[in-house]
């Protein structure tokens, strides 16, 4: 509740006459509390304010390139792979100020897998939770990416790590993303049932993250509940009017290289069967 209290206060804060860590740490807590198109704008604008009083600030720039990567994978960018390029930028430009640093080996991890770099980031990951072993976010973002295309022993590791950060942090801030986190595990699974669960719990406690809609969306379509995956999609266009189930194919299309052909059906053959998106053809895999 401390951690709350801290967060609003910070949020409501004008940004005129902050300091370059205070406006890092503002709109980071911003995007996550807001996590819409809006709040992503503002975060930018505030990081940028951070740069120009510190440039050498390593955290404004690793924080500018997750939230630039995470406009392109919430289907709010304006040119996705403008803002990937720029992302990847943002995060080089950290590392080379800060390149031990756990916190900004973190935001780079899932930058990265979110670019199609699931081996670079893994590899990262695993060395932030060497150095700081009770960081749970990188933790969070080791368990999805062990989970996303790999093995069925990376798999059963990586929902083994999510599994335990929601037994010892159940109300951590990141516990509807580790939800999400496992609805994307067992998808890759096959296990649509369980799937279906975590993906639910995810959007009650955060009812506007759209990615938790399309998560349950897939996993109701591969159960054959036709009618729900439809209401599931319409949800996350009301909570992101940009958001469509194409463009989130494309964006699993878009980084399969390292994850497989087969990830991106299986995340995606539930909104196939719905009708939600069309079958998945060669041609369009190439």
């Amino acid at each position: 509740r401390y951690l709350n209290i801290v967060s609003d206060d910070l949020c409501r804060q004008p940004p005129q006459g902050l300091s370059a860590w205070s406006l890092t740490h503002k709109a980071l807590t911003f995007w996550t509390v807001s996590y819409t198109r809006e709040a992503s704008a503002d975060a930018i604008q505030w990081l940028e304010q951070a740069l120009a009083l510190e440039p050498g600030n390593a955290m404004a720039h690793v924080v500018l390139g997750f939230v630039l990567n995470q406009r392109v994978v919430n289907s709010f960018a304006e040119d996705p792979p403008e803002e990937n390029r720029r992302a990847l930028a943002e995060v080089e430009a950290a590392l080379r100020l800060a390149p031990r640093d756990a916190t900004v080996m973190e935001y780079a991890s899932l930058v990265w897998l979110n670019c199609g770099m699931r081996q670079k980031s893994l590899q990262t990951a695993r060395r932030v939770v060497g150095i700081a072993p009770f960081n749970m976010i990188a933790w969070g973002y080791l368990g999805c990416g062990l989970a996303w295309g790999g093995t069925d022993d990376e798999r059963a590791e990586g929902i083994a790590i999510l599994q335990r950060l929601l037994k010892v942090a159940p109300n951590h801030p990141s516990v509807p993303f580790w939800h999400y986190f496992l609805s994307f595990a067992h998808t890759e699974a096959g296990d649509y049932r369980t799937a279906r669960e975590h993906a639910q719990f995810a959007i009650n406690i955060h009812p506007g993250f759209s990615l938790g809609w399309v998560q349950l969306a897939n996993a109701l379509g591969a159960l054959g509940e036709i009618d729900a995956a439809g209401h599931a999609i319409a949800q996350a266009q009301q909570a992101n009017p940009r958001f469509r189930p194409d463009g989130y194919r494309r964006y699993v299309l878009a980084i399969a290289h390292e994850v497989g052909m087969e990830s991106v059906r299986r995340q995606t053959d539930g909104l196939v069967r719905a009708g939600l998106v069309p079958p998945l053809s060669e041609a369009s895999a190439a």
